[in-house]
């Protein structure tokens, strides 16, 4: 014999498919009932996939091959530069990054998407002209001085300081929290690694 829950789901089922047969009254669950729970809408991000990594130095070997920078120093702008990389390319859900950007920083920024994109964007452009030069070899050695100037640069620049207001349930945060602190901590390292050279006495 059926256990009774069995034969009640058998005859519920014969009875909706059976002409002229009364529909059997509506669970709480049934989708008919006007009183049933709605499935809840997806609210997950679409997947964005990784970017290719980037290291400045693969993309202009003039960095790590002149000897104008010491060999700390283009380790530590290859990790800015990818950093950075990932940062926008999460930020502006994949549309920029530097392997996009490498041949041309010259795009408007506001086609980057949300203010964090705009943010990032921004600031790659004033990495790529200051410690990158715009992608040309420096006509000397890189001085403690110059690094110290375009570090005040960036850290005081605009878009860095908007860092702070990151968006929290942006995809950038949701990928990979807020890169600030990251960043300064790289400028530190170069500073540290280019020192400011003593004045000489007149």
């Amino acid at each position: 014999m059926l256990p009774l829950k069995l034969r009640l789901k058998i005859l519920n089922k014969l009875a909706q498919t059976v002409p002229g047969a009364p529909a059997s009254p509506a669970s709480p669950t049934s989708p008919t009932s006007p009183n049933a729970p709605t499935e809840p809408t997806s609210t997950t991000a679409a997947v964005i996939s990784p970017p290719p990594s980037f290291q400045a130095s693969g993309a202009w070997g003039w960095i790590g091959a002149s000897g104008l920078y010491n060999s700390n120093s283009v380790v530590l702008i290859d990790k800015l530069t990818n950093l950075l990389n990932q940062a926008l390319h999460y930020a502006s859900n994949g549309k920029f990054n530097w392997q996009i950007l490498r041949n041309n920083f010259n795009v408007d920024a506001s086609a980057a998407g949300g203010k964090d994109a705009i943010n990032l964007l921004n600031l790659s452009k004033l990495v790529h002209q200051t410690y990158l030069n715009g992608g040309n070899a420096f006509p000397q050695k890189v001085t403690g001085d110059q690094v110290v100037a375009w570090n005040t640069a960036l850290s005081q620049s605009q878009p860095f300081l908007a860092l702070s207001q990151l968006n929290p349930t942006g995809p950038l945060a949701l990928k990979m929290g807020n890169p600030k602190e990251d960043i300064l901590n790289i400028l530190r390292d170069l500073a540290r690694y280019n020192p400011l050279q003593p004045q000489q006495p007149r």
